[in-house]
């Protein structure tokens, strides 16, 4: 019991200091020469098409190799 009371209290502390580090004031806005004029959509620049795709790519090759998988199992227990 002193074990379960100890190991609460710890979690405790580290949840409560870690709340504390994240309610930190916003940093003040760039200077006037700062990147781009006028208004910037969401995220900037950043290029998401090809991170996309390798996505997509990589998602595509799980479902293959998951569906040869359970066909390659399916044959040994039809064989069985």
């Amino acid at each position: 019991m002193k074990k379960i009371i100890s190991l609460t209290t710890v979690l405790i502390i580290l949840n409560i200091s870690g709340t504390d580090l994240a309610a930190q004031t916003p940093p003040p806005p760039p200077s006037g020469a700062h990147g781009l004029e006028g208004n910037q959509p969401t995220g900037g620049n950043a290029p998401l098409g090809s991170g996309i795709s390798f996505l997509l790519l990589l998602g595509t090759g799980y479902a293959v190799k998951a569906l040869t998988d359970s066909s390659n199992k399916r044959k040994k227990l039809k064989t069985l």
